[in-house]
């Protein structure tokens, strides 16, 4: 649930368009009969942007803006952008291997360096996302009544009706925009 997939694409959208006029004469002289047209220049379509700085694709050839890092998983062609938000943070699980919310170390401030970084407009920036947790995860699972040490890093929830940005999907176990 912590170590999410990540892989993402862009979209962008192409519209045209046309024209048709037609005049007329209702007599034998050469007279043109109807009014100018004037059509105005087409209009630029507003195609949705690539993200830039949180949740910016990214891999060897396209790296991140320093001081972001690029998150990918092993064998993922691409990745995105995030920083760090809150170094050596923590919680505990209890008897059920399940977070203790109210042990996890993570404030205001910290979701307030991610929303910094977030130039989209669906979802919501915020401190969570644990790299390097210690002790580690057994076969993906945490233990019981233990305390832990991560790195958190900045994610992006999904947006309300499992929505994310361009390029992204709502991993809907973790509550996460993912490549």
């Amino acid at each position: 649930m912590l170590n999410g997939l990540f892989s993402k694409g862009l979209l962008f959208a192409v519209c045209t368009a046309g024209l048709v006029a037609a005049c007329g004469s209702d007599s034998n002289t050469t007279k043109v009969d109807a009014a100018p047209v004037v059509v105005d220049a087409p209009k630029a379509i507003d195609a949705p942007t690539a993200l830039v700085g949180l949740g910016q694709k990214c891999n060897a050839q396209m790296p991140c803006t320093a001081p972001a890092t690029c998150l990918s998983t092993q064998g993922a062609q691409f990745g995105f952008c995030s920083t760090e938000c809150h170094h050596q943070s923590g919680w505990m699980t209890d008897a059920n291997k399940q977070i203790v919310p109210a042990s996890v170390m993570i404030t205001p401030a910290d979701d307030a360096k991610c929303t910094a970084t977030y130039t989209g407009t669906v979802g919501t920036a915020s401190c969570f996302l644990p790299l390097n947790i210690a002790p580690a995860p057994v076969n993906g699972m945490l233990a019981a009544n233990t305390a832990y040490k991560f790195d958190a890093y900045c994610q992006i929830d999904c947006g309300a009706g499992n929505t994310c940005p361009t390029g992204l999907t709502c991993n809907t176990a973790a509550g996460i925009c993912a490549p």
